[in-house]
């Protein structure tokens, strides 16, 4: 039951802060199941980015990668990068509240 409601609120936790920091990039941060890190179309924040799951930044579940290349394609030729909050690693049963709550305070 847990991991249904939070694969719901995965869906709908895509915040979009412009101006930040004083800078003239888009920077969205998505809370998800992660991002694929190695290809080169999509443009994250290595340093702003953080995994709650211990299992490292890459996606095995894909989720979170589509995600970003919603938003890739949104945004070309805009200056962005993502913020992957990863809260979610993709196995069941494996997903903890925990995450969640660690992954929104976060932000």
């Amino acid at each position: 039951m847990f991991t249904r409601h939070l694969a719901f609120a995965v869906y709908l936790l895509i915040f979009i802060c412009t101006n930040c920091a004083h800078s003239r990039q888009i920077r969205i941060a998505i809370v998800d199941t992660g991002i694929n890190i190695n290809d080169p179309e999509l443009v994250f924040c290595k340093g702003l980015s953080k995994d709650f799951t211990d299992t490292g930044l890459e996606d095995t579940n894909g989720h979170g990668t589509n995600i970003s290349f919603i938003i890739h394609n949104y945004l070309q030729g805009k200056n962005y990068c993502i913020i992957m909050v990863k809260v979610v690693n993709g196995v069941k049963g494996a997903d903890k509240l925990q995450y969640m709550i660690d992954g929104l305070t976060y932000l």
